[in-house]
């Protein structure tokens, strides 16, 4: 379900990497309090946060707010370019569009949140372009996107390290 890693010699400026799961694959996503989940969200099964990559610069992440029957609701949005063109990146657009998604995604300000819900996650859509003239870029236009009651909440659980916890708590050296 990643993302194919795109080749980055064409694509000045590189790439950079998101996180996604399809929604259905999710286990759990813990309560946010006060607008922040500080616990692990957990998957089903061996699966995880897959990764989805971007051309750098290109991506943009919005919650607008707007007036409902159902009073303020939140119109969310990512998109981002993805680059090149192949039979395995089409397969994988097409499965996108047929899914939910739930998204972990890295906003301006250095902060992780979490966008989409397990019973209605962020819907997929991609648009294929070659670009203007010999030096326009051929790839897709996509975007994640959903309308919710909340904004999207800080993600702050921060994985342990492995290889840590070796040692004893209380242990001591000394340096000579």
């Amino acid at each position: 379900m990643d993302f194919i890693t795109p080749p980055i010699g064409p694509n000045v400026g590189g790439c950079q990497p998101f996180e996604f799961c399809p929604a259905h694959l999710v286990l759990s996503i813990p309560a946010a309090i006060d607008s922040v989940i500080e616990d692990e969200i957990l998957f089903k099964g061996d699966h995880r946060w897959y990764e989805g990559w971007h051309r750098e610069t290109t991506a943009s992440y919005n919650e607008r707010a707007r007036e409902s029957a159902a009073g303020t609701v939140y119109d969310v949005s990512y998109k981002f370019f993805y680059p090149g063109l192949s039979a395995p990146v089409i397969n994988l657009m097409q499965r996108l569009i047929q899914m939910r998604h739930i998204l972990q995604v890295k906003d301006n300000n250095g902060m992780l949140r979490v966008a989409g819900e397990l019973e209605n996650g962020l819907r997929f859509r991609y648009e294929f372009g070659t670009g203007e003239g010999p030096t326009g870029l051929r790839g897709h236009q996509c975007e994640f996107y959903g309308t919710y009651k909340t904004r999207a909440p800080e993600y702050t659980w921060i994985p342990p390290i492995e290889g840590i916890g070796e040692m004893a708590i209380g242990t001591t050296f000394e340096i000579e």
